[in-house]
């Protein structure tokens, strides 16, 4: 089941991805290294930099701005002490609208 299971892997990825196929026929790729390869491995030039740069744009969304902010001295540091901070409220898309204060030092 398990063997059916990666020749149906294969055959689709040769469908989508010739040079992989060429690179085996010409034995660049050895068909031991062929067995083992990830999706990942055997993705086109082009599927592997699409990856990369919805990766890169899912990393830039999801980063939060380190200028800005609201200052505030409601909240205080738990290390210092200190109440000269600003705090930025993200909101969470999980399972709920949550938000979540992320605070921070002034420096």
């Amino acid at each position: 089941m398990k063997t059916a299971s990666i020749m149906r892997t294969l055959i689709f990825q040769d469908m989508r991805n010739p040079r992989l196929r060429e690179n085996v026929l010409m034995g660049m790729i050895a068909p031991s290294r062929l067995a083992v390869m990830t999706p990942h491995e055997m993705a086109s030039d082009e599927m592997k930099q699409l990856r990369a740069k919805l990766t890169k744009e899912a990393i830039d969304d999801h980063q939060m701005a380190q200028q800005g902010g609201t200052k505030s001295d409601l909240f205080k540091c738990g290390r210092c002490g200190q109440r000269d901070t600003m705090y930025n409220q993200v909101c969470n898309y999980c399972y709920y609208s949550t938000i979540t204060t992320v605070t921070r030092l002034v420096k």
